[in-house]
């Protein structure tokens, strides 16, 4: 029985059945698998990275974010002695890069449009991931 929908972890991927290389990824898994009746079907299922917020930095350090939700600009503060630059990029909802900027200290103002955003901010080797609302 084939249910409509998927869950996901940050940083985890999703499988959608397709019939067919609809998409033209390249990246199909093959063998296998066993369908809802417990029969065994060809893999048609198609890896995909999903940008997600959930289950985000278990340990993460002080990041702020604020207003959020936010009106014509935010303030974005990271609050670690060892962090003094940062990269941050923003993504709409429909996963479109807006925007991609280097921070040389530890905070920035971000103006954006009313929407839902996006941000994976790199702090040395570490990513941590924020949804903004703006109105």
């Amino acid at each position: 029985m084939d249910l409509p929908g998927f869950h996901s972890q940050s940083g985890s991927t999703f499988h959608a059945k397709t019939s067919g290389n609809v998409c033209g990824c390249n990246k199909s898994n093959s063998g296998m698998i066993k369908n809802g009746s417990g029969n065994e079907e060809a893999n048609n299922y198609m890896s995909k990275e999903v940008l997600s917020t959930a289950g985000n930095d278990k340990n993460d350090m002080d990041i702020r974010l604020y207003p959020n939700p936010g009106r014509e600009h935010v303030n974005l503060e990271i609050h670690n002695e060892d962090i003094q630059e940062f990269t941050y990029t923003v993504f709409d909802i429909t996963g479109k890069q807006i925007s991609n900027e280097q921070v040389n200290k530890n905070h920035t103002i971000i103006s954006l449009s009313k929407g839902v955003y996006i941000l994976k901010i790199k702090t040395k080797n570490q990513w941590h991931t924020r949804k903004l609302i703006m109105y």
